[in-house]
């Protein structure tokens, strides 16, 4: 029997747990928010209130049949259904014909990735990953390649779903794609306490957001040393995948899509920032983050280097996590996580989608000197030439006064002064042109006045303040190992 065949003729779906209420910030014992005290709490202990935690957070009702007629463990929603719940090892290797290799679609450093169907007929990938936070596959063409072994802090793109579309599996006629359904899965390949505490980072976060523009957690696996992510299957990529993936060519982000796309991922950070209790720093904003689904809408991802803020500070001090070209200097250097740190990278991310080019380019194939996206298109805005800055693949159709506010929008957020940078929600109300004072106020920043030679412009910082950023967006270790906490005074 075929192992289509025999995942079609399961009659029985999974069970589900019950679980009581969304628990405190404090749940975790402090470690998710940096409290150094709390890391001498052994692995184990730590790890088992973890995952407690993470099951009050997603809010399941109790076992026991509910009055209203709902099946048990599921929570009824008004427009759809969205119930998280606890897959079982056995489930997803089902899915997977044991992880055969077979069904493997790609394999990198950090592990594999494998094609898989759900017992109801929807399908289901299932990543293999010895650094679960990064949620990333490697083509089946290149699965010898050497590169694809460098540590998974050094890729530019994560790419995980293209290999789907490519395979023959995805073609299969006698499969349901119910979209609905579809989703995505991450698999740890070897046990860490790194690990560990990046796979209970991100259970936690999923659990506690929810917003149209965040992507969805489906549930998660946890059994022996098995862990696994289960998330919604989002089938167009991500913005890395569409400006410079195997999509580039198809030329699918139209600028209507390209708006939208950068209003609806400024207010899923906004809600981590503004909204989400306590306040959520996500550390590893970047086009691959930022995935699309069927409709071309944003769905911000991957949170395993996330940090919880407790309510009064304004920064937590950490080991510095991230990726090239998208790193806020302070962070680079000193290690000091803010909000503000997700402004500059995703300003960053801003003047890649409108101008299509890198964070991080060299100057001419035949040099290594390299110039960072704001390098290059601050001298181009100061200088009013906003349809230069414009990614070519448009061919000049885009709205020119749309294409200068992400242009300035993504500037003013990747400047070097966190001082000087605006809130994520202040950056939702510019996109959106909402406040005209506020657009006039951002095109009439000195930062933008013309003859400025570097990245700041000396009327906006005194003598030796400002520092164009690095352009190979170094990352460097924390000056303090130690994750603490700083409150303003």
């Amino acid at each position: 029997m075929s192992r289509h065949t025999q995942t079609q003729h399961r009659t029985h779906g999974p069970r589900f747990l019950p679980v009581a209420a969304v628990p405190p910030a404090s749940s975790l014992g402090g470690a998710l928010a940096g409290d150094a005290p709390a890391r001498a709490v052994t692995w184990e202990l730590w790890t088992l209130e973890a995952l407690q935690a993470v099951g009050r957070a997603m809010g399941w009702a109790s076992c026991c049949k509910r009055s209203d007629g709902a099946e048990p463990g599921r929570r009824r929603r008004k427009k759809k259904d969205t119930a998280w719940r606890i897959f079982s090892l056995k489930e997803l290797q089902s899915a997977t014909n044991n992880f055969n290799y077979d069904n493997k679609l790609g394999e990198g450093g950090f592990g594999s990735v494998y094609w898989g169907q759900l017992w109801d007929g929807s399908q289901v990938r299932c990543g293999l990953f010895s650094s679960i936070s990064v949620f990333r596959s490697v083509p089946v063409s290149q699965r010898d390649d050497p590169l694809m072994l460098i540590p998974s802090t050094l890729h530019s793109s994560m790419d995980q779903y293209h290999i789907l579309c490519n395979s023959p599996l995805s073609h299969q006629s006698s499969l349901s794609l119910n979209a609905a359904k579809q989703i995505a899965v991450k698999r740890l390949k070897s046990w860490s306490n790194k690990a560990e505490t990046e796979f209970a980072v991100e259970v936690e976060v999923l659990a506690r957001v929810r917003h149209r523009s965040l992507l969805s957690l489906r549930g998660y696996c946890a059994e022996g040393q098995e862990r696994l992510i289960v998330y919604d299957y989002m089938p167009n990529l991500s913005i890395h995948s569409q400006l410079h993936g195997q999509h580039a060519a198809e030329c699918n982000l139209s600028w209507e899509r390209r708006m939208r796309i950068a209003v609806d991922s400024a207010e899923g950070i906004a809600y981590l920032h503004h909204c989400a209790t306590p306040h959520i720093i996500h550390r590893d904003v970047k086009a691959s983050n930022v995935l699309l689904d069927a409709d071309f809408q944003a769905r911000v991802a991957d949170f395993g280097f996330a940090k919880l803020v407790p309510d009064g500070a304004t920064h937590v001090t950490t080991k510095v996590k991230g990726t090239l070209g998208y790193l806020a200097p302070e962070y680079a250097m000193l290690g000091k996580a803010s909000e503000s740190c997700d402004v500059f990278s995703f300003g960053v991310t801003l003047l890649e989608l409108a101008s299509g080019r890198r964070p991080v380019e060299k100057l001419s194939p035949t040099t290594s000197a390299k110039q960072t996206v704001t390098e290059w298109a601050l001298p181009l805005a100061r200088a009013r030439r906003f349809g230069e800055i414009a990614d070519p693949k448009l061919q000049g159709r885009f709205v020119e006064e749309e294409l200068k506010r992400v242009v300035l929008v993504g500037l003013v957020c990747a400047q070097d002064r966190p001082e000087l940078r605006p809130t994520m929600s202040e950056v939702v109300q510019l996109l959106k042109g909402e406040s005209a004072e506020k657009l006039d106020s951002l095109e009439n920043d000195c930062l933008f006045k013309p003859g400025g030679s570097s990245f700041q412009s000396s009327d906006c910082v005194g003598e030796g303040e400002g520092r164009s950023p690095g352009a190979d967006g170094g990352i460097q270790e924390a000056v303090d190992s130690s994750e603490t906490v700083s409150s303003a005074s």
